[in-house]
């Protein structure tokens, strides 16, 4: 994998094989972490000339509403129009997290989702999208 982008809260990479970026977080990202790195996921997008993400969401935590919403509507908004088509979540494992995370892709549109346990299988799926 190619490293585009980290911080001590989160990374971004390229997965040349599954032609897709890999947003890993690291750990609880603030508010205006959380929207940082979502526009360094557009940027990487476009940079690698890809519609496809993985998004380990692990280290997460829970999702502010204000970001839910913000995600759902401007952020996809605006990545659908640059391509990004597919997204493959690799949901946590603590339970209000990933409620968090639930919550807010009930609220998305316009991609094709796929939810794992795992980072290979979110490759492997991705892969073939």
């Amino acid at each position: 994998m190619q490293n585009y982008f980290k911080a001590d809260y989160a990374r971004i990479d390229y997965d040349s094989e599954s032609n897709a970026v890999v947003f890993i977080w690291l750990i609880p990202g603030s508010y205006d972490e959380f929207r940082e790195s979502m526009e360094k996921i557009m940027e990487a997008e476009q940079y690698f000339k890809t519609g496809k993400l993985i998004v380990d969401t692990n280290q997460q935590g829970i999702i502010h509403p204000d970001n839910q919403k913000w995600l759902a509507t401007d952020w996809w908004e605006r990545a659908a129009k640059i391509g990004h088509s597919h997204a493959a979540i690799i949901m946590p494992k603590d339970i209000l997290a990933a409620m968090s995370v639930d919550e807010t892709m009930a609220q998305v549109n316009g991609v094709i989702v796929g939810y794992f346990n795992n980072m290979e299988d979110a490759i492997e799926w991705i892969k073939h999208a």
